[in-house]
């Protein structure tokens, strides 16, 4: 039964994605008018972090922030869906890279770069078109496995079809220590709140002392990577660009939890300018120092 469920769910998404995009933003409309005032969809998560960002906005702004958001969002989630079909010519039409040549000289000198981003604009299109403006470079990302096995599987198949190497969260030091003489852009998605409240990187960000993830600052002194924050901006609907902004040249020359906090900051200057398009709904500040 399990089996003819996965099969059905797979049909619906490939039938999906075959829609036009026209057709496709009328669905995202309604699933954004279902999630924000049907199922409600962590709708206090939102609003507290919006209201914990922003509390010099009214309420009014609040609100539009908020709605806009569940606009965003949906269009990222049936943006998803429309990456299992789409052709590369149009993928890369819709997803540009603006100064990619800012990596070139690292990768052609043997390193290995590090580009940190964010629940921001749309990161799932990132893994699927960045080989098309990147054809000489090896690329890699790292994902979190999701708990339907089959499904799983179609989704890494339909992302890594132009040569991204995809790679698990937990395999993340074997990735780096097995391949570290091959040089290669290695894309890290974040800001999300640690489950290992011991290793967590502490900073600034929206003047909120915040837990961080600790990977990206670790393998970077570790394999001695230049890092680099991709700026993943959504220029009209369906359409986006990366700016690409160099964070570290030399890690290892910083002081501890400093690339961390370079890091969180050009992020937090990227959300205030358009906060629409950062992903609200994650319980972002679920842990304080004292836990």
């Amino acid at each position: 039964m399990k089996r003819i469920l996965n099969y059905i769910l797979y049909g619906i998404i490939i039938l999906v994605s075959r829609l036009p995009f026209t057709l496709l933003y009328l669905f995202s409309d309604l699933l954004a008018f279902i999630l924000s005032r049907i199922i409600a969809y962590r709708s206090e998560i939102v609003k507290q972090n919006i209201r914990k960002v922003f509390p010099q906005k009214t309420k009014n702004e609040h609100k539009q922030i908020t709605k806009a958001f569940y606009t965003h969002f949906a269009d990222v989630v049936l943006e998803g869906v429309k990456n299992f079909s789409i052709s590369d010519k149009e993928a890369a039409q819709r997803f540009t890279i603006r100064n990619p040549e800012l990596v070139f000289p690292y990768l052609e000198k043997g390193k290995t770069v590090i580009c940190v981003t964010a629940h921001y604009g749309n990161w799932e299109g990132y893994a699927l078109s960045a080989p098309l403006h990147l054809p000489n470079y090896i690329m890699c990302m790292f994902y979190k496995e999701l708990s339907n096995s089959y499904l799983n599987n179609k989704a890494l198949a339909s992302r890594g079809r132009n040569g991204t190497e995809l790679v698990a969260l937990k395999d993340t030091y074997e990735y780096f220590e097995k391949n570290k003489s091959r040089a290669k852009c290695i894309t890290l998605v974040a800001d999300q709140s640690p489950s290992r409240h011991e290793k967590a990187i502490w900073v600034d960000f929206f003047g909120i002392e915040t837990a961080c993830l600790h990977g990206p600052e670790k393998y970077a002194k570790l394999y001695d990577c230049p890092v680099v924050y991709l700026d993943i901006q959504k220029k009209k609907r369906g359409f986006y660009e990366i700016e690409v902004n160099l964070i570290a040249e030399n890690p290892n020359e910083l002081e501890d939890g400093e690339l961390t906090q370079r890091y969180f900051s050009k992020l937090e200057k990227v959300i205030q300018k358009k906060p629409e398009y950062w992903l609200w709904s994650h319980r972002r500040w679920k842990q304080t120092r004292n836990q």
